[in-house]
């Protein structure tokens, strides 16, 4: 049975004013347990005010790590800009800002940046389908993955698509980009969450299945990072694992099985939002990061 490094997004104690420091915001969630950090950029690329898109950018990332290492902390992986928010329509933008994320990355020691592929084509002035699109973005990317030593791992999201004239559900969409890709850098991470989702996907292909233990058997050792998270299935609520219908032994067996070597890396940032968004104690939001990591302890060592 492995033990695998427990981590989380640090997207638990994200300050949307940016007023609050990369020292302040790591050192709650270290003094709650955590020793690995996932660096959240999706968080910094909408807007004019953050540290990320200002001319100082490389100077503020190089204070997140002087922070992990002043809590004896260090970060395993991070989320990428997305084709949402300020990028949904931007290639441009899209892709000074996913440099910038691999540059950190480098700078941080973080093996494996999480992308989402390209939702709609057509938002970029594109003819391509969507397979076509997102093997052209995707190849970009590995040329500064290539550069700077960064791996890129896809991820599964709410809808799939359609390759070599098969609808694929997301998980398998995922898997079949990786594998076109073809490249040691290119992997999959397996977001628990968006794979328990019961609806159909988006672009009316196959259901995805429910069943994790499947999902994970099924990308097994193209696994390279992971987004951990519970809902009961019909919406993205980013709770705390046994909060939803997740069959959490099912996860750990199949990463067992298929010989998984990162991080089990937790983005349930609602077991804190709501908590924040209702006005409540901070004492209260150090306690549900303290309990997310006991949780987390607990399914690591969880008998299968």
């Amino acid at each position: 049975m492995t033990e695998y490094p427990l981590s989380t997004s640090i997207h638990l104690t994200w300050d949307p004013s940016f007023r609050t420091s990369m020292d302040s915001q790591i050192g709650r969630i270290a003094g709650a347990g955590f020793r690995r950090l996932d660096f959240n950029f999706l968080d910094y690329c909408n807007s004019p005010d953050s540290p990320f898109t200002s001319e100082g950018w490389e100077g503020w990332i190089d204070s997140a790590g002087e922070a992990a290492d002043r809590y004896g902390a260090k970060f395993n992986q991070a989320h990428a800009p997305c084709p949402v928010l300020s990028c949904a329509e931007d290639m441009t933008l899209m892709k000074k800002l996913c440099r910038r994320a691999f540059i950190g990355c480098a700078k941080l020691g973080i093996p494996w940046l999480v992308f989402h592929h390209i939702p709609d084509p057509a938002k970029y002035g594109s003819g391509l389908t969507k397979f076509e699109f997102d093997r052209l973005f995707f190849s970009w990317m590995l040329e500064d993955a290539h550069r700077y030593g960064v791996g890129i791992a896809i991820e599964n999201l709410f809808n799939g698509g359609e390759a070599g004239g098969v609808r694929l559900n997301p998980v398998d969409y995922s898997i079949a980009l990786a594998d076109e890709l073809c490249d040691p850098l290119v992997g999959v991470c397996y977001d628990t969450g968006h794979g328990n989702i019961k609806r159909y996907n988006l672009l009316g292909g196959e259901k995805d299945t429910t069943d994790a233990y499947a999902n994970i058997i099924r990308i097994g050792k193209r696994l390279r990072a992971t987004h951990i998270h519970d809902n009961t299935g019909d919406i993205d609520e980013h709770i705390p694992p046994f909060m939803g219908t997740i069959d959490w032994k099912g996860v750990m067996r199949a990463l067992d099985e298929i010989g998984y070597e990162q991080s089990f890396t937790f983005e349930a940032h609602n077991s804190v939002y709501r908590i924040r968004t209702a006005g409540l104690d901070d004492s209260i939001i150090d306690s549900s990061i303290a309990l997310l990591w006991q949780i987390g302890d607990a399914i690591i060592h969880i008998e299968r």
